[in-house]
Formats: structure tokens, sequence, C-alpha cells
């Protein structure tokens, strides 16, 4: 059974989820409450729940799924991805990273960067559970084709590379979706708060919940609900999510600031913060 909520006008999202919560704080049953980021968590973690059990969305992610070998941690990709690279010829590392200097290469930093926007696109894809191969049969990739090969082909020599080590890649649970049933099994109740929009891997992994347990999903947005939560609705098959007089985020209620780095992007925020 599954149930879509949207935060009432006039609610905060921290007292909205906290007494729905409430009412599952009942010893007949255990809730496990899942919150969009490690500082809800801390948040929520003071309300002294007896039977609700909350948990950082990317944790409860994690501990979900079953794997038949442990998940690479995301520091060591650039390390093992370098090594797939050295097995590609040179005019398949210049379609891919734009050059085949060997100063390029053996500079860790500008290979990170790369690494990490290449990650990003695989990211997208299985997220999405797209198959990779299927890029290319698609029009508007048609000119990519040779670097999406190319792409496809590194992503299994890293594979292969890492599965030799006794590891897999997190992405790889996108596409091989096994529920850690010993866990799902603990609770009665799955209580989910939803900032932003749902990749289809997590609207999979969510509906196979909700055909054992009951779940309740609470999106928190403002404004018009979007295309987005009218297909969850359809998805989840129940019609349950309203607009908002709220206002959504628009170039006239929002500052837009440019940063050349994470670091300096903490900066702006811990400085605006201050403020």
């Amino acid at each position: 059974m599954i149930s879509c909520l949207n935060i009432p006008e006039k609610t905060t999202p921290y007292s909205f989820i906290y007494n729905l919560s409430l009412d599952y704080d009942k010893e007949e049953y255990k809730t496990c409450l899942i919150l969009p980021t490690e500082r809800n968590l801390r948040y929520m973690a003071n309300c002294n729940f007896k039977y609700v059990e909350p948990y950082a969305v990317s944790n409860f992610f994690e501990i979900l799924i079953n794997t038949d070998k442990k998940i690479m941690p995301v520091e060591l990709r650039p390390f093992y991805l370098k090594k797939a690279v050295k097995k590609l010829t040179n005019d398949e590392i210049t379609a891919v990273f734009k050059s085949d200097n060997k100063e390029f290469l053996s500079s860790f930093i500008p290979f990170a960067q790369n690494a990490k926007n290449i990650f990003s696109f695989f990211r997208e894809l299985f997220a999405e559970m797209v198959d990779i191969k299927s890029l290319v049969k698609a029009g508007k990739y048609s000119d990519y084709e040779r670097q999406i090969n190319i792409l496809n082909h590194l992503w299994n020599i890293y594979l292969d590379i890492i599965h030799k080590e006794g590891w897999i890649d997190k992405y790889e649970i996108y596409q091989n979706i096994s529920l850690n049933k010993l866990f799902i099994n603990k609770y009665d109740n799955f209580i989910f708060l939803i900032s932003g929009f749902l990749t289809k891997y997590e609207l999979t992994v969510i509906k196979e919940i909700s055909r054992e347990k009951n779940v309740i999903i609470v999106f928190n947005y403002s404004g018009e609900k979007q295309n987005q939560h009218k297909e969850y609705e359809a998805y989840f098959e129940t019609k349950s999510l309203n607009d908002k007089k709220l206002p959504a985020f628009s170039s006239s209620n929002m500052q837009i600031f440019s940063c050349a780095s994470e670091i300096s992007q903490i900066e702006l925020i811990t400085k605006k913060h201050l403020n």
C-alpha cells in the first residue's frame, strides 16, 4: 500500500513530518522514517521517538540493497578509472578526455576532475535505469555515437578491474535491484520526506517496498505540482497531491551566484548564513 501527501501551506516540513511520525510511534508496529539529508536526520534525532527509526536517504538506499560484494568507496573511483583508461588506445582517450597528453594523464587532480564528470554521466544514466547502449540508438545522441561506445567500453573495463579487487560500484545496484528483505521486514511502515524529485531507480525501489509494507511519501514543494508529481501519482496509482499558493522559486525571488570552486561555494554559504 502506498499513499502520497504534500506538506500543507503555512506548515513547516519539520512540524508536519514530526506530527505524522508521532501518529506511528506506537509499540504495536515499527516505522522507518527516511529524510533527505544528514542535517534533517540530526534534527529529528532529538524528537525522542520510541518506535520510529530515522535514516538519511543516502544511508537508507545503501542498507536496503543486497550485494554480493562490498560497495567501493567513491573516493577510490578516480584511482581505478585511471587504471582502466590505460587500457584504452590514444585515439579513444582523446575522444573521451579531449587530450592524450601524458602530463594530463599522470597528473591526478585534473584527471580526478574529469573522472567526476564521467561518473556524473554514468549516474544520470543508471539512476534513470537507462541502458548506455540505447543512447546510440536515440536520434539526438547519434552525433556522439563513438564517444558513447568508448564510455561503455571504459565502464566495462573499470568494472572488470574493481570486481577482481572484490568491489562493486554503487551504480551497479541501479541495474540489478535486490532488496534486503531482512531490513524491510523490521518495519511495518516506511515514511519518506522528499525534497526535489525522485529518480526512476528510487521510484522502482519504493514501489517494491509498497508491495509488502505501508509506504507514505511526503513531498515538500511550493507552487503548483510539477509534471513529475503528476507522473508519481500515475506511477503509484494515487491522486492526492495539491497545488499550493506558495510561490515557487523564480528569477524574481532568488539570487544567483557564480563560484569558482566547491570551497568558494562553502565560503559564500557560510558568509550568507552569518549575515
